[in-house]
This record gives structure tokens, C-alpha cells and sequence, in this order.
């Protein structure tokens, strides 16, 4: 994952099983933001969607 230079952004709900997971990817990719969601369980997209537009906008703007 060390040799990933593109920007990427990782999203979890803070209650997602998977969390653990995108910890280890943001801990191994230079070029991670990883973008934790409180309240939210696997689908931040759907149960934040406020935020989580508002996130991806400002990520995908830079």
C-alpha cells in the first residue's frame, strides 16, 4: 500500500465493523485521508449524507 501515491479518501462510520480495516489502509498509504463518520455505521453515505457530500466535495475541490 506504501507505493499508492494517488490522494485518496477513506470514509467510515464510526460503528462500522470495518473501521479497523481503513485504520490499517490510512496507516499505510501515504496519501490517505481517512474521514470518519460519528453516528454512522456502514453507510455514512446514506445515514450522513449532509456531511458526507459536504466531505467528498471539499476532498474531491482539494
Amino acid at each position: 500500500m506504501a507505493s499508492v501515491r494517488t490522494p485518496t479518501l477513506l470514509v467510515v462510520g464510526a460503528a462500522d465493523p470495518y473501521r479497523p480495516h481503513m485504520e490499517w489502509l490510512a496507516d499505510n498509504m501515504p496519501q490517505a485521508t481517512l474521514l470518519v463518520f460519528e453516528g454512522a455505521g456502514h453507510f455514512p453515505f446514506i445515514e450522513r449524507a449532509p456531511e458526507f457530500t459536504r466531505e467528498v466535495a471539499a476532498f474531491l475541490k482539494g
